[in-house]
Formats: structure tokens, sequence, C-alpha cells
């Protein structure tokens, strides 16, 4: 089974982090459609990666809601198997 997980806040990273999800195929982030903030925030001492998982902003649901992530003079790779999908640029 598809396991969806909707996030309700922002995740500040402020170190170094590496974001990996063993079975990509079988679990997606999504914006839990109430929520209007980013879903990450880097600040600027932190350094995040992402690596074989897709966060959602679930835009088609509700596209009035700004970016999923916030890079406020951080660093932010999105590696092999990363996504970020269905955002909206702000």
């Amino acid at each position: 089974p598809h396991v969806i997980v909707y996030m309700m806040n922002t995740v500040k990273v402020e170190g170094k982090e590496k974001w990996e999800v063993s079975n990509p195929d079988k679990i997606t982030f999504y914006r839990e459609p109430s929520f209007p903030g980013y879903l990450v925030e880097v600040t600027s001492t932190g350094d995040l990666t992402l690596e074989n998982m897709t966060i959602d902003g679930n835009h088609k649901v509700d596209p009035v809601h700004g970016s999923l992530v916030f890079v406020n003079g951080g660093k932010l790779t999105i590696g092999n198997g990363g996504a970020l999908q269905n955002n909206r640029l702000v």
C-alpha cells in the first residue's frame, strides 16, 4: 500500500541533514490542505539534502498556498530520486 503523510507545520533545518526514504514508491509527503506555510525552512546554517523522497505541495487541491521550501541563506540539494512537486513559487 502507498502511505500518505500530511505535513502540518514548518520543519526548520539548522544544521546538516539528509532526508531519505527507503521505499520512495510507497510513501509521499503532502502539504496538509489547511496549512498555509512553508513545509521546510532551511536557515542560514542549514544544509538539507533530499534523496529518494517526494514532497508534494498539494497544489492541485489547494492552489492558494505558497512554496514548499524556504531557503533562508542555507543550502538545499535535491539528490537522486528527490522531488518537490505541485509547488507554487512565490
